[in-house]
């Protein structure tokens, strides 16, 4: 019998990793790898001795490359959207890494301008900007849930989760969940292994970092070029930030 393929999708650095396997943990299903790239050895895979009617799968993919999969009636896609300015601050620590650039002051500039323009020589998948990345999904009307609400509400949107992918979990099944795949727990399964590069690509797990390490000037960058999207997310423009 074949397996529904959950694929949770977003921008580089959106969170995907964590509600990936998050995802998985509710399910209890297998993390099977990147979608459409079964020789990338992915930072999510995990469980893969879990029994179930279910796959799930990571993805960077825009919504029209998603589409032109033969299997794409039968995939049931989740996107993951976190604030851009969040997004940008993380890839300057990660993505922007194999470029010629040591001061992060350069990382971070490259990595503005890639959420904001697109670049595909700081990654791949940062070839469209962020704003096009999202857009292509919402117009779809694809199922979506914000980075932020996941850490600030985990229980609330684990719930949202299950009930659009037509299933129950109990409350203490739930919390089981979102304790094994905490940042925290998951970090300490990677020091365990001596595996320090995922444990580096994890980051800290948190939001609003934007509002103390981005100039005035950047932060006015993301304004010009993003207000409307910013507060069609429910993201609060950095001119009216406190």
């Amino acid at each position: 019998m074949n397996s529904t393929k959950i694929i949770i999708v977003g921008y580089p650095k959106s969170g995907t990793t964590w509600i990936t396997r998050l995802v998985a943990e509710l399910l209890q299903c297998p993390v099977a790898g990147f979608w459409a790239e079964p020789d990338n050895p992915e930072i999510a895979i995990e469980g893969a001795g879990r029994q179930s009617p279910y796959n799930c799968y990571k993805s960077h993919h825009q919504y029209r490359e998603l589409s032109e999969f033969t299997e794409f009636n039968d995939l049931l896609p989740i996107y993951v959207a976190r604030d851009p300015r969040d997004v940008a601050l993380s890839g300057s620590h990660t993505l922007v890494q194999q470029s010629s650039a040591s001061d992060q002051a350069i990382r971070l500039k490259r990595m503005i301008a890639a959420v904001l323009q697109g670049d595909k020589d700081v990654h791949y998948w940062c070839r469209v900007s962020w704003k096009d990345h999202v857009l292509q999904y919402l117009e779809q009307g694809v199922f979506y849930l914000r980075y932020e609400d996941m850490l600030d509400e985990p229980t609330r949107e684990s719930i949202r989760l299950l009930r659009y992918i037509g299933l129950e979990r109990n409350a203490e099944q739930i919390d089981s969940a979102i304790e094994k795949q905490s940042f925290q727990a998951a970090r300490e399964r990677f020091l365990q292994r001596d595996d320090r590069w995922r444990a580096h690509f994890l980051r800290v797990g948190t939001k609003e970092q934007w509002k103390s390490e981005l100039t005035p000037e950047q932060l006015a960058q993301f304004d010009e070029a993003l207000g409307p999207m910013l507060i069609r997310l429910g993201y609060t423009p950095s001119s009216n930030a406190p």
